[in-house]
């Protein structure tokens, strides 16, 4: 097959950590290689030491420099990739990514988003004003230029719509 995806996380979507994101990315990543998918997962990590079990497909680690700046490497992998890569960013509420989907939306990627819980009722109300700031300035953006958008649960479409719109 021809399609490229990208998994893009906070971490290193290792399965034996507790963090349901881990599970659900490397499940995915895990099916979409075995059937044909070229496939690999970007992860944005404080430490680049590879301490998780063999996987079927590629991970590229990158320094995690802050909040509100990317590793330089991003864009050298970047400008290697053919267009027609698709990009899946999984979790919200993550500086790093806004970043990230400006850079893709830059150079004429698209992108999947996955919040992963982060839009569900009780989810927006910890923190709710800290959190209505952040999706103004940052977490629209996100939503508004992906290509799509992939809920877990019913009570995140809802919590969506409410913030976001139809």
């Amino acid at each position: 097959m021809d399609i490229q995806v990208i998994h893009v996380v906070l971490g290193k979507a290792n399965p034996e950590r507790m963090n349901g994101v881990n599970k659900v990315v490397n499940s995915l990543a895990t099916y979409q290689k075995k059937l044909g998918y070229e496939v690999s997962l970007w992860g944005i990590t404080k430490t680049l030491v590879l301490n998780f079990p063999k996987r079927n497909y590629s991970t590229e680690l990158f320094q995690d420099t802050g909040k509100f700046t990317l590793d330089s490497d991003i864009d050298v992998c970047l400008q290697e990739l053919p267009s027609s890569t698709v990009f899946h960013i999984h979790g919200g509420f993550i500086p790093q990514f806004y970043l990230l989907a400006r850079k893709l939306n830059r150079l004429g990627f698209e992108y999947i988003y996955t919040p992963h819980g982060a839009y569900n009722s009780v989810a927006l109300q910890r923190n709710a004003w800290k959190k209505k700031i952040y999706i103004l300035l940052f977490e629209k953006y996100l939503v508004r230029n992906a290509k799509r958008l992939h809920f877990i649960g019913a009570s995140e479409v809802d919590g969506a719509e409410k913030v976001f719109g139809k």
